[in-house]
């Protein structure tokens, strides 16, 4: 299936606006072919892609403002029940998006982290 995007933006990179090098799927892992299905896919160069700590695959703050813009995209002319069947979750909700980031911030640093209803690993 061919990759497209519901903002129509994989000519260049989101971050910086470089010439696009990779496609990336907004949600991926078990809902990779549901970010191909729904145009949930953006143009990154390789720097924000994978090859750099400000990269999707390792910035959770970066991975999150492309879950959150294109599930307000998603929501413009859908509603937040069917974004929720579709991905499995709400990414506009403030606070569980800040617990996230604490918690990558620790697992990123190999601390242990004890949390509300967080299990130690």
């Amino acid at each position: 299936m061919k990759r497209y995007s519901i903002l129509n933006n994989l000519g260049t990179c989101y971050f910086c606006g470089k010439p696009r090098e990779a496609i990336h799927e907004v949600w991926f892992g078990k809902n990779r072919q549901t970010s191909i299905k729904n145009g949930f896919c953006v143009g990154l160069c390789t720097y924000h892609h994978n090859g750099s700590n400000e990269a999707v695959h390792f910035n959770i703050q970066n991975d999150l403002i492309l879950k959150r813009l294109y599930q307000k995209e998603y929501e413009k002319t859908h509603s937040r029940e069917e974004f929720i069947k579709l991905i499995g979750r709400n990414y506009l909700d403030e606070w569980k998006m800040e617990i996230l980031i604490y918690i990558w911030n620790f697992q990123s640093n190999k601390e242990l982290l004890y949390f509300q209803g967080f299990k130690r690993f």
